[in-house]
């Protein structure tokens, strides 16, 4: 998932879901080993979806540290800029 922008992963975890969802309405349709292979795939798309929703949530939280460091970054520069009183 690190290959991927974060602007995408929304809408890739968006379709992987899509897919999940599609697997498990065609394990319904069938019985025994069809039924279970389409379950094992809605597994599959079920674990890239949630791998997509945390790279998204990792990124979302890497962004918001990066905001906060650059925030407390122009406040020193900011404070060390300002004429301290005089006594």
């Amino acid at each position: 998932m690190t290959d991927v922008p974060a602007s995408a992963l929304p809408e890739r975890a968006r379709r992987y879901r899509e897919l999940e969802c599609a697997a498990r309405q065609q394990a319904e349709r069938h019985l025994g080993s069809i039924s279970e292979g389409y379950l094992t795939v809605a597994r599959g798309w079920q674990s890239l979806a949630e791998a997509a929703e945390a790279a998204e949530a990792a990124s979302l939280m890497h962004a918001a540290e990066t905001v906060q460091i650059s925030d407390d970054n122009r406040l020193q520069e900011a404070a060390l800029r300002t004429p301290k009183p005089e006594p």
